[in-house]
């Protein structure tokens, strides 16, 4: 690692990294992630810069379901995912926010009549913001994209979702949600600690 750093969690804090190591197990679950400060850095209160958090990032493949876009009336323009439970039934996890670029990247995709999801449907305000999204259009489950995400749980990605690229390699079948189940830890966690600090140095800079 870089430089030395102190990791807390809750009440706790520690700079052994075998500790930290039982922590991130957590983080997806019962955790959204671990705040790291340089350990010679005072702490300032209110201040963002000081801390950094560091979520465990990953990715899946996720079948498109249905579309939101201006020209239904929607406030934004983004692509509805689903993945296949045991039964075959395409459940809709989340939504993903697409610019003109990544929209012809996806290409076309084929209207449906009738909704493509089993069970839960997409609503008109987000589900985690509470904002409205807006109306929606189910297309018949053909497309495949990757996106990046950092929770998940109650059959869905809580914070939403990062588009990466579009899977033509992938079969929708093979988008399954035994894909997002919880995983331990990386095995090395000073890969995962540099990583993380990567990404939100990079996020902050957005």
């Amino acid at each position: 690692m870089p430089e030395s750093l102190v990791f807390y969690y809750s009440a706790a804090s520690t700079e052994d990294l075998r500790e930290v190591e039982k922590w991130v197990g957590h983080i997806g679950q019962q955790l959204d992630g671990i705040m790291a400060k340089r350990a010679d850095a005072p702490y300032r209160p209110g201040d963002d810069h000081s801390t950094v958090k560091i979520k465990n990032y990953r990715s899946a493949d996720c079948v498109i379901g249905g579309f939101r876009d201006h020209s239904i009336g929607s406030a934004r323009n983004e692509l509805l995912l689903g993945l296949y439970d045991k039964k075959g039934h395409l459940q809709y996890v989340s939504s993903v926010g697409v610019d003109a670029k990544q929209k012809q990247q996806v290409g076309m995709l084929r209207p449906k009549k009738t909704t493509t999801f089993y069970d839960r449907q997409p609503g008109e305000k987000s589900h985690w913001s509470g904002e409205a999204a807006g109306p929606w259009k189910p297309v018949a489950p053909t497309n495949v994209v990757e996106v990046r995400y950092d929770h998940f749980s109650d059959q869905r990605f809580r914070h939403g979702c990062t588009f990466l690229r579009v899977r033509q390699d992938k079969m929708p079948k093979d988008c399954l949600l035994e894909q997002v189940v919880e995983h331990a830890a990386s095995q090395n966690i000073n890969a995962f600690i540099e990583a993380g600090l990567a990404t939100a140095g990079a996020s902050r800079t957005c």
